[in-house]
């Protein structure tokens, strides 16, 4: 392979992509939380439906283009309850500081060097 077949190649920092992956995977990992705290409530198994402390329904449209996007993307609502807030932020303030400092102690692994080639036996 001749360097001038890499000359339109992408270098990417395979350690920093995967880095905000893993933070965007907490973020919506924390919205699936809050939507299970909800469907708990509309059922009855936890209290607190309809007692909304989060309302930004003035701001944002519940059906508007910014609230389907913020809610496909984090399954965050523009009204939310305490418990479905309380479940949202606690996972995000347990589970953030774990990930970063787990890859943060794991740190850059260092490169494999290559083995040296045997040498024949002489004979």
């Amino acid at each position: 392979m001749c360097s001038s077949d890499l000359a339109g190649a992408l270098r990417l920092n395979l350690s920093k992509l995967f880095f905000w992956t893993g933070i965007l995977l907490v973020v919506i990992a924390a919205g699936v939380l809050r939507y299970g705290v909800h469907e708990l409530q509309e059922v009855g198994i936890l209290p607190g439906e309809g007692a909304y402390v989060v309302d930004v329904t003035g701001a944002i449209a519940p059906g508007s283009v910014a609230a389907e996007f913020i809610r496909a993307l984090f399954n965050l609502v523009p009204a939310m309850t305490a418990l479905e807030l309380i479940a949202w932020a606690g996972y995000i303030a347990i589970v953030m500081p774990l990930f970063i400092r787990v890859v943060r102690r794991s740190g850059p692994r260092p490169a494999v060097a290559s083995a040296p080639a045997e040498q024949p036996a002489s004979v």
